[in-house]
C-alpha cells in the first residue's frame, strides 16, 4: 500500500513477480539452492505449510488485487524483472526489492527500491562481473575457484583474493583455468541468459497482461475483516 501510494504517480502501474515451483536453473546446475532444502529438512518449521500459505497469498493476489501478477512456469521472479527491465529501453522502471542481484539491471531508465531500508539502491557498475566471480551462497553457487558441488559436500570453497579478483575482473580467457566456471556462474547469475524461449515467454505474458479492475477488493477486504484497510481502499 505504501510501495503504490509513494510510486505509482511515477512509475504508474504496480506489477508483482513470482516464483515460480520450477527453476530453469535446476536443469543447467542440479546444485542450485540444493543447501535450501537441506536446511528446511533440519528445520524445526513446518515448511509444507508455510509453503500452502505463500500459495494461497499469490492465489489471492492474482485474483482479488487490481495489479497485473506475473508468474510463468520455469522462471523465476528475478528472471521475470531481468527480462522485461532487460528489453524495455526507454520506459522508466522501479525495482521494488533488497535484492542485490538487481544491481545488474541498474540504468539511466531502470531504479531499484530497497523496501527495507527505505531507500533507492545504489548503481555499481562492477557488481555483475564481481558476482559472477565470486559466486551466490545464498543460491548454492560457488566462486569460479571452487567444483560445483563444493557446498553439497560441505566444504570450504578455494579463496578468491583480491588480486585474483582484480585479475579475472579485467580479462578472462577461454584458455584460463577459471573460465568453464566462470560461464557456470555467469549463466546462473546474469539475468541476460536466461533461455531465450523462456524470455519470449515472459515477455507474451508481460506484453498480454490483462486490464485488472478494482471490483474484487471491497468484498475481499470485507470476507477477512479487515476493516482498517477498508478505510484505506483507495491507496491500491
Amino acid at each position: 500500500r505504501s510501495i503504490n501510494v509513494r510510486f505509482r504517480g511515477e512509475y504508474g502501474e504496480l506489477i508483482i513477480a513470482a516464483d515460480s515451483r520450477e527453476y530453469w536453473r535446476r536443469k543447467v546446475f542440479p546444485h542450485y539452492k540444493a543447501s535450501r532444502k537441506k536446511n528446511r529438512e533440519k528445520s524445526e518449521l513446518n515448511w509444507t505449510e508455510i509453503f500452502n500459505a505463500f500459495s494461497t497469498i499469490k492465489k489471492e493476489m492474482h485474483e482479488f488485487l487490481p495489479y497485473s501478477y506475473l508468474e510463468v512456469v520455469g522462471a523465476e521472479a528475478d528472471d521475470i524483472i531481468g527480462t522485461i527491465c532487460l528489453h524495455e529501453k526507454t520506459k522508466s522502471i522501479l525495482i521494488i526489492s533488497c535484492d542485490k542481484d538487481f544491481k545488474q539491471l541498474h540504468a539511466d531508465n531502470i531504479k531499484q527500491y530497497d523496501p527495507i531500508q527505505k531507500k533507492i539502491v545504489d548503481h555499481d557498475p562492477n557488481y555483475l562481473k564481481e558476482h559472477i566471480i565470486k559466486g551466490d551462497v545464498g543460491d548454492g553457487v560457488p566462486n569460479v575457484a571452487s567444483p560445483d558441488n563444493v557446498f553439497v559436500l560441505g566444504e570450504r570453497q578455494r579463496k578468491i583474493t583480491k588480486k585474483l579478483l582484480e585479475l579475472l575482473s579485467k580479462n578472462i580467457s577461454e584458455s584460463s583455468s577459471y573460465y568453464r566456471n566462470y560461464m557456470r556462474n555467469k549463466t546462473l547469475i546474469d539475468l541476460s541468459m536466461v533461455p531465450q524461449d523462456l524470455q519470449n515467454e515472459i515477455l507474451d505474458k508481460y506484453r498480454s497482461l490483462p486490464k485488472k479492475d478494482r471490483s474484487q477488493l471491497m468484498p475481499y477486504f470485507m470476507d477477512k475483516k479487515l476493516k482498517n484497510l477498508m478505510e484505506s481502499i483507495n491507496d491500491f
